[in-house]
């Protein structure tokens, strides 16, 4: 998206403008929003796409904002800078913005798919050692999920199993 290869340039601005007429699309995903707004190209990327979507933004975002004011409005703003971290949380926020409408969601995801996605560098490192000293990229992911939210599912099957022996508990 920096602009300086000419092929993908051509790629981005003739693509992107007419992949809807032909039944195709385009997914573009950066690490700030910010990236779509440093040339031509980028800007055509985020211009012609009908879909975005948004997560927590960093402290980028208030630059951002400076530089695009008109780029969400004050309500939006405040919404996307009150989005808390995932890892604090227990869940990630998402603004949609599909059609002319927007939503805000929660996404809760299970300790697998979090050790699977996560960016937290400690979470990608423990994995990325386990998968160099050969084990085999599920097994890695499922130890990585058990190391770091074995609690949770510990105390998720064991509200299963009191479940299945008719125990009221909460999930």
């Amino acid at each position: 998206m920096s602009g300086t290869n000419a092929q993908t340039r051509s790629f981005i601005n003739t693509g992107y403008r007419t992949a809807r007429k032909f039944g195709g699309s385009f997914c573009t995903v950066t690490q700030g929003i910010g990236d779509f707004f440093v040339n031509e190209e980028a800007r055509a990327s985020y211009d012609n796409s009908d879909i975005h979507i948004t997560l927590r933004q960093g402290e980028g975002f208030e630059k951002f904002l400076q530089d695009n004011p008109k780029a969400f409005n004050e309500m939006e703003q405040g919404i996307i800078k009150s989005f808390p971290r995932a890892g604090d949380a227990g869940y990630s926020c998402v603004r949609i913005k599909a059609g002319g409408h927007t939503t805000y969601h929660r996404v809760f995801s299970d300790p697998f798919t979090r050790a699977c996605y996560s960016t937290e560098a400690t979470e990608f490192e423990y994995c990325e050692n386990l998968v160099k000293q050969g084990m085999p990229s599920i097994e890695a992911i499922e130890a990585t999920a058990q190391h770091f939210y074995g609690q949770e599912i510990a105390d998720y099957q064991q509200a299963l199993q009191q479940k299945a022996q008719g125990v009221s508990h909460d999930v």
